[in-house]
């Protein structure tokens, strides 16, 4: 265990100490537990409660190596005209890999590179699941200039098995542009994009803008700390449509809890 824990501070020492952002991916090594919830409207009516999100815990597995191992949503869908009231898990992220490519703490330039690569299974119930196994190839950046911190991915969304047809390749960018207000707070705005080049939204562009506020790593003891967050995410576009619903979700309240060790 003192190995591990060693390993995992020296990771920490040799990149920049930002807060991770509300949505997008950070590309920084992380050891933590993180429990996101979701409130999300539709254009429709159509109200959704998300628990987790597909978090789950983050651990350094060595000197440049993060391991995520999620868990599956919880998903409350209340009914909307014809529809039924839906509760169930949605789909498990059930690993993710993530590599550090080149780092430097605020001294030595301030910035980092990573790339990871994630899967999941297509466990969720029926009006859930994507009924496709995915897997999510990612690049992560993020430099700093003094106060002010860019954070980014972008990355695609390949589907394998019976539902590849429907669900469609996918490709996402996410950008968090972020301001180190005072000693634990971070104000943020970000742009996450995804487009859609084949299955069931083929040619769609989905844009959401996430307005939020980051009060990160408040120290509970030598090596741990609790960071949590909340934001208002809104769809610029597409115009909204029925069949199948687009946007997914018109706007949504997001609160984040992180624990780090």
């Amino acid at each position: 265990m003192a190995i591990w824990t060693a390993q995992a501070d020296a990771a920490r020492a040799t990149q920049p100490f930002w807060a991770g952002p509300l949505v997008t991916a950070t590309p920084l090594l992380e050891q933590r537990l993180r429990f996101d919830t979701l409130s999300e409207q539709g254009s429709d009516g159509q109200r959704s409660l998300v628990l987790d999100d597909g978090k789950g815990v983050q651990v350094i597995a060595g000197p440049t190596t993060e391991l995520q191992f999620g868990l599956p949503p919880y998903v409350q869908r209340s009914g909307v005209g014809a529809a039924l009231p839906v509760a169930g898990f949605a789909d498990e992220p059930l690993l993710r890999v993530k590599e550090r490519l080149f780092s430097a703490d605020a001294a030595r330039g301030d910035y980092v590179v990573s790339v990871s690569l994630g899967l999941q299974m297509p466990t969720g119930a029926a009006p859930l699941t994507n009924d496709a196994w995915v897997l999510t190839p990612m690049l992560g950046f993020g430099k700093g200039w003094g106060a002010f911190v860019v954070q980014g991915s972008a990355g695609l969304l390949v589907p394998m098995g019976a539902g590849a047809e429907r669900f469609g390749l996918r490709d996402a960018v996410n950008l968090a542009l972020q301001y180190h207000a005072a000693r634990y707070v971070w104000p943020e705005l970000e742009a996450n994009w995804q487009g859609a080049a084949g299955g069931s939204r083929a040619g769609e562009s989905l844009l959401y803008l996430t307005a939020g506020v980051m009060l990160s790593r408040f120290r509970l003891g030598e090596r741990t700390g609790v960071s949590v967050g909340a934001g208002y995410q809104a769809a610029v576009s597409p115009h909204p449509r029925l069949g199948p619903l687009t946007p997914p979700y018109d706007r949504a309240w997001i609160l984040t809890s992180r624990l780090s060790f």
